[in-house]
């Protein structure tokens, strides 16, 4: 479960490093 949480964590900060 943690895994899955830090994965979309990183890609949520993935997605809005790459829109700003």
């Amino acid at each position: 479960m943690i895994a899955l949480i830090q994965r979309v964590s990183e890609a949520a900060v993935r997605v809005d490093g790459e829109v700003v």
